[in-house]
């Protein structure tokens, strides 16, 4: 037998098609790292990246169809990488002007949507989460769009291509592909329309839930949009930038009502099991800091234009002191919740992903911070909240090191703020990148015990699953 027939006999590793789906990660980063350096050379690599980011594409399910190597990480990890690398692209295109942010929002929240909701409760109806035609066809035209459009800035770095004429073609391009991938979403939301879950509360119930909630979230909301007003107003800062803080301010609020419902079973005391008929003081506290993250980042994007030390220092000393006071307040008086519980965390989670991004973005913290914070949201986030909508409340635990990587991560996006502000004694570039180092180092430690924990918790859980559905006790 030739060597090429032996060959063909060898079945790759089990592992060959998820590690050619993760590459699209690195992938995207590099892409990004590229891509901005705005030569001839560094754009044709790109349009190389995408084309190896298609290959990938097609090789991983290809082995894993072949080998019988298909399994349900598998069905996650394609699908998420896919998000991972086109994220990448996006937020290039968007910080060389080639994207519009509201663009950038809308991609990232159907992701979000689609990570945080629509594949969880596929997994727990015991549905199918694999990519679906549609979504296929999707990423079949995010790869055809983005590869024109790099196409183009080669042309445009040879400067035989205006970036007028570069971004006339981009914007309207983007808009189709952000649009094909909203509508894509109409095919995995179908089949959970109609469905009935388990414990859902009574009708009234849940009508009562959305009246309290609307009443908390809707005057936070007005609130924020007021005291980002004036400060618009005081520092001339463009009605434009303030108008698109606005309209992504609804969108998140809306979200934020959303997802409440989604986890309406969770409003209750933890102590009696009691549903609430109002949002006490612990919870509004957790409610305000969740609320104040579009704010945040409207500051922080026109950091250069106002007085952080007046507009932005006072207010995130406060949102801080809330979170040390909504779990105090809640134990003395007694007033735990479930959904305490989770909006505590998520809270925490959402104003460090804000934070980071536009600290990236305004150039407060390096690329490889950024990098390592933002996986390590990512890993909790998808983690964890499958685990819920797979099990329950039960597996939403919170660990030393996890606590202390956002601990970590508060303490240096507000030394970095500090040394913005010309506060003595940070004014050391190397002392600062040491900080930076150990804060990473933190992270990436708490982001290796989470990926652990998370593999025992889902180890058991789809035990524990599989126990039910062949009725063994």
């Amino acid at each position: 037998m030739s060597i090429a027939a032996k060959f063909r006999f060898i079945k790759p590793r089990k592992h060959i098609p998820n590690m050619l789906s993760l590459s699209r990660v690195l992938l995207g980063a590099l892409f990004f790292i590229l891509f901005r350096r705005g030569t001839p050379v560094n754009a044709a690599i790109c349009l190389g990246i995408i084309v190896a980011g298609m290959i990938t594409d097609y090789l991983d399910g290809a082995l894993a169809r072949r080998n019988n190597l298909v399994t349900m990480a598998g069905k996650w990890i394609d699908p998420l990488s896919d998000f991972s690398f086109f994220f990448c692209v996006y937020l290039t295109f968007y910080t060389v002007s080639l994207m519009p942010l509201i663009l950038l929002v809308l991609f990232l929240l159907r992701e979000i949507s689609m990570y945080t909701v629509v594949r969880p409760l596929y997994i727990k109806r015991q549905m199918d989460p694999a990519a679906k035609t549609p979504g296929k066809l999707k990423t079949v035209f995010q790869n055809t769009g983005v590869s024109i459009i790099t196409a183009l800035a080669i042309l445009h770095h040879l400067e035989l291509l205006s970036f007028a004429t570069l971004r006339a073609v981009s914007v309207p391009m983007l808009s189709l592909m952000v649009a094909a991938s909203l509508g894509s979403m109409y095919w995995y939301v179908k089949p959970l329309i109609g469905q009935e879950g388990e414990n859902r509360q009574s009708k009234k119930t849940r009508k009562q839930l959305l009246v309290i909630v609307i009443y908390t979230v809707i005057p936070l909301l007005i609130v924020y949009c007021l005291y980002s007003y004036i400060t618009a107003s005081v520092y001339g800062i463009q009605m434009q930038i303030y108008g698109t803080y606005v309209l992504f301010n609804f969108l998140y609020h809306g979200l934020l009502i959303l997802g409440s419902l989604i986890v309406a079973k969770e409003f209750r005391l933890e102590t009696t099991g009691k549903t609430l008929n109002r949002i006490n003081l612990p919870l509004f506290l957790s409610f305000l800091r969740i609320c104040s993250v579009p704010t945040l980042i409207f500051l922080f994007v026109s950091i250069e234009q106002i007085n952080a030390s007046v507009a932005v220092v006072p207010l995130l000393g406060f949102l801080f002191l809330t979170d040390l006071l909504d779990g105090l307040l809640a134990r003395s008086l007694q007033q735990t919740t479930r959904i305490g519980r989770i909006l505590d965390p998520a809270g925490d989670y959402l104003l460090i992903l804000g934070i980071s991004w536009v600290f990236f973005l305004i150039e407060f913290i390096p690329i490889w911070l950024f990098i390592v914070v933002l996986v390590r949201l990512l890993v909790q986030a998808i983690g964890i909240i499958t685990l819920y909508f797979l099990r329950g409340y039960s597996y939403l635990k919170l660990s030393f090191l996890g606590k202390a990587s956002v601990f970590t991560v508060f303490t240096i996006y507000g030394i970095e703020l500090l040394e913005y502000l010309g506060v003595p004694g940070l004014s050391q570039p190397t002392v600062i990148r040491v900080l930076e180092i150990l804060a990473s180092a933190i992270v990436g430690i708490s982001l290796l015990e989470k990926a652990i924990s998370l593999r025992r918790s889902f180890a058991n859980a789809l035990r524990e699953l599989g126990k039910e559905n062949s009725g063994n006790p």
